[in-house]
């Protein structure tokens, strides 16, 4: 297994077209894919590193197909059956190098197979073996073990064109949020602000005004924006104050043009929408960070794909 990539590993021991390799699963971008062939076991079959997640569960997100554009979209093969078996795993002292490493994994007793849906997007699915799960299995005999699932395309939805490639474009699980966006000729986002009355949070993009969000019950503050003017946290108190104050946290996704709050429950499991969040910038890379009431440290990745 290679361990040049921080958030997740794989192996593979065939490579069906080196254009389209299995490092475009972990890439970030939906615009690139692995293919597989259809009518052989290269890249059919491959394993994934599942990182550290904070949640007991875990979400496998998937970009099933070709995400560059629909119209490639529907031309190539994409899976609609994967068959997934569980492993934990360690690496034995001396089986490491700059580069890769080489794992000795068990098997667990618990597979399952997902089917995808025929649709141009993210498809969230949560896998029935949970965290605590392979913990339960490692702790009698390894240590310092990792979690291992294997991905197996046992059917498809036919492309119209190019049926023997078989395409994936992305795959994550819940230590990110991802969102899905098209490009337009709108251009960047060139301010962040609110009007006089502070009820209504504007984005300005060459010069044009476009509202995201908008509370006439309450005050709006901007406490952070990413560099990028991608994403925001603004906090909100009541208009009319009767007694003890209440503060809100939203995190929006302006991009998207949406609050993407209630959409953290599966990340965050001790996340309760509306407590303080805030953002963090490190190398390019923005993360939503969340303390909960023991002083534990959430973080997770925020994620633009673009089509």
């Amino acid at each position: 297994m290679t361990d040049t990539l921080e958030y997740t590993d794989f192996g593979f021991h065939n490579i069906a077209n080196i254009n389209y390799p299995p490092s475009n699963l972990f890439d970030l971008k939906v615009n690139t894919c692995l293919v597989s062939k259809a009518d052989n076991k290269k890249s059919k079959s491959f394993f994934i590193r599942v990182p550290n997640i904070y949640n007991d569960s875990i979400y496998l997100n998937i970009f099933s197909g070709y995400g560059k554009s629909k119209d490639l979209y529907q031309k190539n093969s994409r899976p609609k059956e994967i068959n997934i078996s569980f492993y934990t795993a360690f690496i034995p002292e001396g089986y490491v190098t700059e580069s890769h490493y080489t794992c000795k994994a068990f098997q667990l007793p618990m597979q399952q197979t997902i089917y995808l849906s025929d649709t141009f997007g993210i498809q969230q699915i949560q896998l029935r073996f949970s965290v605590n799960d392979f913990k339960a299995h490692s702790t009698n005999n390894l240590i310092d073990t990792i979690m291992l699932v294997q991905l197996e395309i046992a059917d498809t939805w036919k492309g119209d064109k190019y049926i023997d490639d078989i395409c994936i474009s992305e795959i994550f699980f819940n230590d990110c949020y991802a969102s899905l966006i098209k490009q337009n000729n709108e251009g960047e986002i060139d301010t962040i602000y609110l009007n006089t009355e502070e009820n209504t949070l504007f984005i300005s993009k060459n010069q044009n005004p476009i509202e995201i969000y908008k509370d006439n019950e309450s005050v709006l503050q901007i406490i952070q924006k990413t560099n990028n003017n991608e994403w925001a946290i603004v906090n909100t108190f009541p208009r009319e104050i009767n007694g003890r104050v209440e503060t809100t946290y939203l995190i929006l996704d302006l991009l998207k043009k949406e609050v993407i709050n209630q959409e953290l429950f599966n990340i965050l499991p001790d996340y309760y929408p509306g407590e303080p969040i805030f953002l963090e910038e490190n190398n390019g890379e923005i993360y939503l960070v969340h303390e909960t009431a023991t002083s534990f440290i959430q973080k997770i990745r925020l994620i633009h794909f673009f089509h």
